[in-house]
């Protein structure tokens, strides 16, 4: 999952200007910064048009072209599940649906020339920490981090190969405790199942898969973990 726009693949340096053609947005969505706090509040980027990358969590850093886990936490606007690129980008007629108010990451995004870009994607990201102000929210997604946090996991999942079963029911706990705590926040809160993603990151039984792993939900309910089918 990459978490920056590749914009070594939409360079084109014979443009002057935006022409609004899409392509930056089919290559991927921003990541948010301080400076975008405002548009989720106002919501004029509603909380479930986005996800929140995890700190430790591996994703694909295109700027490095390799695989890394991130040091600090991002809050990312959703993909397309299907074709992938930005939700907000209306196919039709290559459209930014919020164009007038798009992120600082598009604001800066020239094809013709990446300087800006590269000023803008130093500065400081936002996180929930900056938006959730809800007490109870707070406090689920705390524990959330206690007993979930990528780091605890990437241990738990090296562990598989000296303690076998234990650690292997380490791994079953963490992605339980994950999956239960998205079911209490909905039936205690009300939060929407779309906002999930937002306040807790992506399910971990769809996460585990960057460490080789996957997650098979049994007819009871249960979870299996089980080895990724590469194929």
């Amino acid at each position: 999952m990459n978490y920056s726009f590749d914009h070594g693949e939409i360079m084109d340096t014979e443009r002057t200007e935006c022409i609004r053609c899409g392509d930056c947005c089919r290559a991927g969505s921003p990541t948010l910064h301080i400076s975008d706090v405002g548009l989720v509040k106002t919501d004029r980027i509603p909380l479930r048009d986005l996800y929140t990358i995890r700190i430790g969590e591996p994703v694909y850093d295109n700027l490095n072209g390799r695989i890394v886990p991130v040091s600090v936490e991002m809050i990312k606007i959703k993909e397309r599940r299907h074709g992938g690129g930005c939700v907000f980008l209306d196919e039709t007629d290559q459209r930014c649906l919020i164009y007038e108010y798009r992120p600082c990451q598009c604001s800066a995004m020239k094809c013709w020339d990446d300087n800006e870009f590269k000023l803008r994607y130093g500065e400081p990201r936002g996180s929930r920490w900056d938006l959730v102000e809800d007490e109870r929210m707070l406090a689920l997604m705390e524990e959330h981090e206690r007993r979930t946090g990528y780091g605890h996991l990437k241990e738990s999942v090296k562990a598989i190969q000296s303690l076998g079963e234990t650690a292997v029911e380490e791994v079953l706990n963490e992605i339980r405790f994950d999956h239960h705590i998205r079911l209490f926040a909905g039936q205690k809160l009300g939060t929407s199942a779309l906002e999930m993603d937002f306040y807790f990151g992506r399910p971990l039984s769809e996460t585990i898969e960057v460490f080789g792993l996957q997650v098979r939900r049994q007819m009871d309910g249960t979870f299996l973990l089980t080895t990724a089918d590469r194929s």
